[in-house]
């Protein structure tokens, strides 16, 4: 459901990329971006921070500019961690 309303609030979103951890179920989503770009350096971040019952996600806007695989993994985990700081 949080998922769905984050897609409904910001519709033009190129990508909507998360990591969850409940209890002994964990999932991550590139949502169409380059595989382990996106997903895995959320994912990382939770396991890092010990979270749990968690669920760390970041809306990307296509800016114009092609990020290449390890710029954007390292945007990613910018974004999650001054998420998980807040």
């Amino acid at each position: 459901m949080i998922l769905e309303n984050l897609r409904k609030e910001h519709k033009k979103a190129r990508h909507i990329v998360y990591a969850y951890r409940f209890g002994n179920t964990a999932g991550k989503s590139d949502d169409k971006e380059p595989s382990g770009t996106a997903g895995l350096p959320l994912y990382n971040l939770l396991e890092k921070n010990n979270l749990d019952n968690s669920l760390l996600a970041v809306v990307r806007y296509f800016g114009g500019t092609k990020l290449g695989a390890g710029p954007l993994a390292r945007a990613y985990n910018k974004a999650g961690s001054l998420a998980i700081k807040k």
